[in-house]
C-alpha cells in the first residue's frame, strides 16, 4: 500500500511539471511574436527611410558606392585586358630575341662544342693508334720475354729435375749407408758381447780362478753371510752396467779402428787430387799464358788506334772548318770582283792542297813517333 501511494505521489507531481512547462512555453510564444512583429516594423521603416534618402542623394547627382566599386571593377579589368595584350605582344617579341640570342649562343656553343669534341676524337684516335702501336709492341716484347721465361723455366726445371735426382740418389745413398752401418754396429755389438762372454767363461772356469774365489770367500764370510739380498742385487746390476761398459767401449774401439781407416783412405784420395788439381792449374796456367800476353799486346795496340783515330777525328774537324771559311771567303769575294780570272781559282786551290799535304805530313810525324 505504501509503494502504491508513493507512486501516486509521483506521478501527479510529474503532471503538474508538465503543465507547468507547458504554460510557461505558451506564455513565451505570444511575447516572441509581439517581439518580431516590432522588429519587423522598425526593420521596414528603416529600409523605407534608406531608400527615400538613396533616391534624394540619386535625384542630386550623387552615385552610390556600389556604381562606384563596379566602375573601379570595370576599369580594372579594362586596364587588365589592355596591360595583358601589351605584355603578351612584349613577352611574344621578348621570347622571340631570347630564342634568337639562345640559338646563337647554341649554335656557337655547340660548333666549339663539335670541334672541342673533333680535336678530342682525333687525339683518341692517334692515342688509339699509339696505344695499338705499344701494345703491338709490348706483344712481340712479351713475346720474346714469354719465349725467353718460357726455356729458362725449361731449363730451371731441368736443373730442378737433376737436383732432385741427385738429391733422391743421396737420401737413398745415406739410407743405404745408415742401414749398413747399423748392421756393422749390431755386428760389433754381437761380437763384442760374445767376446765378453767368452773371456767371462773362460776366466770363470779356470781352476786358479775358482780357487781365488773360494778363498776369498772362506776369507769374507763373515762379511758375505752380513750381506743382504738388496746388496746382492746392486752388485749383479753394477756387473751387468760394468759389461755393458766393456761391450760399449769394445764397439766403440772398432768403430773408431774403421772410422780411422776411412778418414786415411780419405786423406789419401784428398792429398791426390790437391796433388792432381796443381798440375791441371799450373798447366792451364802455361796454355794460357801466350794469350793473356796477346790479349795485353792487343789491347795496347786498340789504345794505339783510338788515339790515331781520334786525332783523325780532331783533323777531319779542322779542315772542315777551313773549307767553310774558304767557301765563305770566296762567296765574300766574287761580288766584288766580278772579273775573277781561272787562274786565281787555281792558285787558291793549290794554296788548300798544300796547307792540307804539310798538315797531312805534321799529322803523320806524331803517329810515327808514336808507333
Amino acid at each position: 500500500m505504501a509503494d502504491v501511494a508513493g507512486q501516486g505521489v509521483s506521478n501527479r507531481s510529474k503532471l503538474q511539471n508538465d503543465r507547468h512547462r507547458q504554460h510557461t512555453a505558451i506564455l513565451n510564444g505570444i511575447a516572441a511574436q509581439q517581439q518580431d512583429r516590432r522588429l519587423f516594423l522598425h526593420r521596414g521603416a528603416a529600409h523605407s527611410i534608406v531608400s527615400l534618402y538613396r533616391a534624394s542623394l540619386a535625384a542630386r547627382g550623387w552615385q552610390t558606392p556600389t556604381y562606384i566599386r563596379l566602375l573601379h571593377c570595370s576599369a580594372t579589368q579594362i586596364q587588365a585586358l589592355v596591360r595583358g595584350h601589351f605584355g603578351r605582344v612584349y613577352a611574344k617579341w621578348l621570347r622571340e630575341v631570347l630564342t634568337s640570342a639562345a640559338a646563337m649562343v647554341q649554335r656557337a656553343w655547340r660548333g666549339k662544342l663539335g670541334k672541342k669534341m673533333w680535336r678530342e676524337l682525333m687525339g683518341e684516335r692517334q692515342q688509339l693508334r699509339r696505344v695499338q702501336e705499344e701494345g703491338d709492341r709490348a706483344v712481340l716484347i712479351a713475346q720474346k720475354q714469354t719465349a725467353h721465361y718460357a726455356l729458362t723455366a725449361f731449363e730451371r726445371e731441368m736443373q730442378h729435375a737433376v737436383v732432385l735426382q741427385r738429391w733422391f740418389q743421396t737420401l737413398k745413398n745415406r739410407q743405404v749407408f745408415r742401414e749398413a752401418r747399423e748392421h756393422r754396429d749390431r755386428e760389433a755389438r754381437t761380437r763384442a758381447e760374445n767376446k765378453v762372454i767368452s773371456i767371462v767363461r773362460n776366466s770363470t772356469g779356470s781352476v786358479v780362478f775358482q780357487a781365488q774365489v773360494w778363498r776369498d770367500c772362506v776369507d769374507r764370510k763373515a762379511e758375505l753371510v752380513a750381506l743382504q739380498e738388496s746388496d746382492c742385487t746392486a752388485m749383479e746390476k753394477e756387473i751387468e752396467e760394468l759389461k755393458g761398459a766393456c761391450v760399449e767401449a769394445h764397439a766403440g774401439s772398432v768403430q773408431a779402428s774403421r772410422e780411422l781407416a776411412e778418414l786415411s783412405k780419405r786423406k789419401n784420395e784428398f792429398e791426390r787430387s790437391r796433388t792432381r788439381r796443381r798440375k791441371a792449374t799450373e798447366a792451364v796456367k802455361q796454355r794460357i799464358q801466350p794469350f793473356a800476353v796477346r790479349a795485353k799486346q792487343l789491347t795496347m795496340e786498340s789504345a794505339q788506334e783510338l788515339n790515331a783515330t781520334r786525332q783523325l777525328q780532331m783533323e777531319l774537324r779542322r779542315m772542315r772548318t777551313e773549307l767553310r771559311k774558304f767557301h765563305a771567303n770566296l762567296r765574300g769575294r766574287l761580288p766584288m770582283e766580278p772579273l775573277l780570272l781561272s787562274g786565281d781559282v787555281e792558285m787558291l786551290l793549290a794554296g788548300i792542297t798544300s796547307e792540307g799535304v804539310s798538315d797531312d805530313e805534321e799529322e803523320e810525324k806524331p803517329l810515327e813517333e808514336s808507333s
